[in-house]
């Protein structure tokens, strides 16, 4: 599955895979300042000096208009976005494109190292707690459906963040690197809760009380914005 990765430094949105980030061969066409069909057709003349640094992605878009033909473009990893500028008339703007491109794909990797070994299993960390939370309060009599504890849940971390519902994809690395710490800190406050004796009301509250020390001590303001 394809998804924006954001890089605040830069003005190059990269897009994540299952493998790696990739450039969008419409936008590497748009910074160069070079039409798209032209660049297109130089990548597909030299096909298979692309495929010797990885898969060839290419993609089809929508058109642009009605009765419009859909628009072919490609999806290239670092090595293959640096063999496009190489195949390029050196000048200081490609060699500052260079750099460039190098910065951004740097930044996307540490992006989708902290969603991959952070964010998601942390996440998954606290979900667990939240599905005893929600086992513990079926037991002892609740009626709330179970889905309202893992609800409530991504409710109060968002708002120890500072986010809005929906904001996830855009997370920079250290907001997901910060998110992971609250989903931990989520997960242990309702397992040591529920394992002295609280009930699930207490244990939520505990939950609430630690993200409020966290976010006091560790979230000044502006730390998390870009």
């Amino acid at each position: 599955m394809a998804y924006l990765i954001p890089v605040p430094e830069h003005d190059l949105q990269l897009i994540g895979s299952n493998i790696e980030p990739l450039i969008d061969s419409r936008l590497l066409a748009n910074k160069l300042g070079v039409q798209h069909r032209h660049l297109l057709r130089r990548i597909e003349l030299h096909q298979s000096d692309y495929m010797a640094l990885g898969v060839m992605r290419f993609e089809s878009a929508k058109a642009q208009k009605l009765g419009g033909r859909p628009e072919r473009f490609a999806l290239l990893n670092e090595d293959q976005g640096m063999l496009v500028l190489t195949y390029t008339r050196n000048t200081p703007e490609i060699r500052a494109m260079k750099t460039r491109l190098i910065q951004a794909f740097g930044e996307a990797r540490r992006t989708l190292a902290a969603r991959d070994q952070q964010y998601l299993p942390s996440y998954r960390h606290a979900h667990q707690a939240a599905s005893q939370l929600a086992e513990y309060a079926q037991q002892h009599g609740s009626s709330t459906p179970a889905k309202m504890y893992h609800i409530n849940l991504e409710k109060l971390v968002n708002k120890t963040i500072g986010i809005d519902k929906g904001q996830r994809s855009n997370l920079s690395t250290a907001q997901l690197t910060t998110l992971g710490c609250c989903y931990v800190l989520a997960a242990e406050s309702v397992q040591y809760a529920l394992a002295t004796g609280a009930d699930h009301k207490q244990a939520y509250q505990a939950v609430k009380a630690k993200l409020a020390i966290f976010k006091s001590l560790f979230l000044p303001v502006g730390l998390l914005e870009g």
